[in-house]
Order: C-alpha cells, then sequence, then structure tokens
C-alpha cells in the first residue's frame, strides 16, 4: 500500500462495548476529523442506525426473513442503501477536505439478514442470495463477509475491532433496552429478538475476512487500505485501565496524541435536557462521570456467579437467555481477546 494512500478507520463495535469511552478519550471533536454525529443520514454518528429502527418498528428483529413481506423487504432494502448512501458521501466529504476518515459502526447494524435469519434461527434456514447495498466498488460478497456491505468497500478500510468481555456487555445491554421499554410503556424485547445483538460471531467473521484478505496480500500491494498492523482487536478492559494501549493505538491511526482526554467535565443538565432519552440512558455511566471508571473491569468474573446475579434482578428465563449468549460467546470472544493490541 502507498504511504500516500488516504486512510480510512472504521471502528467496529458492539453494544455496551465501552466503545463511546474510547470515543471519548481519542477527543475527536478535536481531531483533524469531520463529525460523523452531524453528519445528514447518520445518528449519534452510527450510519445503519435507522435500518435497524426500521427494522425494531416493522416487528423484523429476530424474525426470520422468509417471513418477511414484500414491503418489509423493500423497506428496509432502502434503509440500508440510504445508509450506505449517508456513509459514502461522509467519506467523500471527508477526503475532500483532507479529513482523516474514522467511523465508528456497531458490527450487528452490519449484519446482512439472510445470514442473521441462518444465524438465529439454524443452518439453511433461509437459502436466499444475501443481500448486498450497491456500491461504486460493486457488489460482489464473499462467504466470510457476513455484511450487507460488498467485499471491495470493506477492503478500503483499516479496521479496528474493539471488543469487552460478554459478561459485562450482555447483561447492560439488557438492562439498558429493558429500561428503555419501560420508560416508553412498551413491552421489554423478546429473548428472540436480541440473539443477534448477544453474540461475537459477526467481529470474529468480519475479523477472519480481513486475515483472509490479508494472507493473499501479504506485501500491502492490493487496493485495500491495509497493512500489516491491522486488523487490530482493542478490549475494553485495556481501554480502561491500559492508557498506553490507547496511545498506541492514536499513533498507529494517525491520531494527535497531545489531545487525547483521559478526564472530562460531567455532561452539564442542560445539554442532557436536549437529549434524546435513548442515548442519555446508553450513555448514562459516561455522562455522569469524568474520567475513566476503573470499576467496569472484568478482571475475575466468574459467570456461574454471574448468573446468580441476573436471576435476581432479570428473572430465571432471562438469567438462564443471558448466560447461555455468555457462555456461547466466550470462546469468540478469547480467540479475539488473545490476538488484541498491547501496550
Amino acid at each position: 500500500m502507498g504511504s500516500d494512500a488516504p486512510r480510512r478507520f472504521y471502528l467496529l463495535t458492539y453494544p455496551r462495548s465501552a466503545s463511546n469511552l474510547l470515543v471519548r478519550i481519542l477527543n475527536l471533536d478535536d481531531q483533524n476529523v469531520l463529525p460523523a454525529e452531524d453528519y445528514d443520514g447518520s445518528h449519534a454518528g452510527y450510519f445503519f442506525f435507522q435500518a435497524m429502527m426500521l427494522r425494531t418498528r416493522l416487528e423484523l428483529s429476530g424474525k426470520a426473513i422468509g417471513e418477511w413481506t414484500q414491503d418489509e423487504r423493500s423497506q428496509a432494502r432502502e434503509a440500508y442503501q440510504k445508509g450506505f448512501d449517508a456513509l459514502n458521501n461522509y467519506v467523500n466529504a471527508s477526503e475532500a477536505r483532507g479529513k482523516l476518515v474514522f467511523v465508528k459502526e456497531h458490527t450487528p447494524l452490519l449484519v446482512e439478514p439472510v445470514k442473521e435469519t441462518n444465524f438465529v434461527h439454524g443452518e439453511n434456514t433461509s437459502q436466499e442470495t444475501p443481500w448486498v447495498v450497491k456500491t461504486p466498488q460493486g457488489e460482489h460478497q464473499s462467504a466470510l463477509n457476513p455484511t450487507i456491505l460488498p467485499d471491495e468497500f470493506l477492503k478500503t478500510w483499516s479496521p479496528t475491532f474493539l471488543i469487552r468481555h460478554p459478561a459485562l456487555a450482555y447483561p447492560s445491554l439488557y438492562r439498558a433496552v429493558r429500561d428503555m421499554a419501560e420508560k416508553e410503556g412498551a413491552a421489554v424485547a423478546h429473548p428472540d429478538t436480541l440473539t443477534a445483538d448477544m453474540t461475537l460471531h459477526w467481529s470474529r467473521s468480519l475479523y477472519e475476512f480481513y486475515i483472509d484478505h490479508l494472507q493473499k496480500y501479504p506485501d500491502g500491494t492490493s487496493s485495500a487500505q491495509l497493512d500489516a498492523e491491522f486488523p487490530i482487536i482493542l478490549d475494553a478492559d485495556d481501554v480502561i485501565a491500559q492508557p498506553a494501549v490507547v496511545l498506541k493505538f492514536a499513533k498507529m491511526v494517525g491520531l494527535d496524541t497531545s489531545k487525547l482526554k483521559f478526564s472530562w467535565d460531567p455532561t452539564s443538565s442542560e445539554t442532557l435536557e436536549h437529549m434524546r432519552a435513548d442515548m442519555k440512558r446508553m450513555l448514562s455511566t459516561l455522562h455522569a462521570s469524568s474520567g475513566v471508571v476503573k470499576d467496569k473491569l472484568s478482571t475475575s468474573i466468574d459467570i456461574d456467579e454471574e448468573a446468580k446475579k441476573w436471576q435476581t434482578e432479570f428473572g430465571d428465563d432471562m438469567a438462564m437467555n443471558l448466560e447461555k449468549w455468555v457462555r456461547a460467546a466466550m470462546p469468540d470472544y478469547e480467540y479475539l481477546k488473545a490476538r488484541r493490541l498491547r501496550p
């Protein structure tokens, strides 16, 4: 890869993985980065959030794609395409202004519906051709690619995967989903609608997609914005307890390390008043903090003991689901964690 090639950095996360904490520390607002949060078509910087919200409104979350109506399919395809178009416009605008492209997206938001169906409901539930958005790079999609984005578009990015211990991330996500549902007077999400979020399957699949690509082009001569340093894996524990890891990462993606922030003022009540209820709930810990909270580590977590706490907090059925999801995710978590960036 030529040293003068523009770089696009994709931070691929999942809900409750401390991604907002990492972005706060990186202080992107003061870096040479066009704010994605304010860009048309994004929701708090997530370009495919609206597609997820549409699926939620249409009650398609967790529903096998074979049961979707033609109208629902058309609406979903349009929403995914709009998400891509907004992302592509943002990338083009950033590069035209000489900005560093740095985008954070929750990997589950990118997951292609046919592959999601076969993961949630069982392999070969759907034989339908996987969906893919239309892009300037084409529409080819390989077996290792679990997303609605084509291979060639993914290869234009230098990816970083942020992971967090499932026994911390998954109960936290369910807690937030439950609280928001109760606030809105809605029914709490059925476990089937959460299965695709309570997994590291997508993160590992996409990581292996990039590894496979790098093995084919070990000298970095492909069209991808990749080199020997990527893909990178960050663990939330290191974001919280190892500032040296964050500093190293910031240098690798071309950020000004002198602008990193490990402390800040809590969010003002005035700002909170004008914030959407869902964002206020999802960012409640960060907004109330004045720096990195060190009690959010996964050190010495015992899943058996955590399961007892979930039983008390959430009841037997949800505790059973959480334990199932956490234990199923652990092999992927340990695989990715073993390959994480170190000081």
